[in-house]
Parts: structure tokens; C-alpha cells; sequence
């Protein structure tokens, strides 16, 4: 998938993350607390996917640490990071273990 592409849908997806994080009261209202967190879990699934493409074939079989998969996907952080500070994030540390062993 094209570098590009994926930052737009990742782009996108961190809005759709902000504005279930501002207007989750109002659409509790309409929708039942289920689909909503199924939504939010989809969006976790989504922001996932789009670290691993951009990881690449590189890290393939390589597990990022969970912090900087929270990271990615947080949905009820006041910040979330986009895929491309996430994937450098994964570079530096699988930089580090390597220096360890």
C-alpha cells in the first residue's frame, strides 16, 4: 500500500478517534454502549493494520511492545500518535534490543 495512503486513512482515523472521544455522550444517546465500543474496537483493529504496513516486510513476525501498540490505537488517550511516529518508535526499540543481545 502506498506510503501516502496509508497516512491519509490513518489521518482519518485519529479524527474518527477525537470525535467519538468529544461526542460519546450525545451518541450514547442513539446507538447502545456495545456498538459503540465495537466501533472504537474496530478502530483500534484499523490503526493496527496500518503500523504493521507501514512497518512492512522489514519487522514481519516481529511483535511490537504493547506500549507502543497503545499507543497507536489509543482511543481514550488525549493524544494518540499517528503511524508514522509509531512505526519509528518500533525502529528505535527494535534498535535497542538489539544492542542488548
Amino acid at each position: 500500500m502506498h506510503e501516502q495512503t496509508i497516512l491519509q486513512i490513518d489521518h482519518a482515523a485519529l479524527d474518527l478517534i477525537q470525535a467519538l472521544s468529544t461526542h460519546r455522550e450525545d451518541m450514547e444517546r442513539y446507538l447502545d454502549i456495545q456498538q459503540i465500543e465495537s466501533l472504537e474496537g474496530e478502530l483500534v483493529n484499523l490503526r493496527r493494520l496500518l503500523l504493521a504496513l507501514e512497518m512492512g516486510i522489514l519487522y514481519q513476525g516481529w511483535e511490537p511492545p504493547r506500549e507502543v501498540l497503545d499507543s497507536v490505537a489509543c482511543i481514550s488517550c488525549t493524544e494518540a500518535i499517528s503511524v508514522k511516529e509509531a512505526a519509528v518508535k518500533v525502529v528505535e526499540i527494535a534498535d535497542q534490543s538489539q544492542k542488548e543481545t
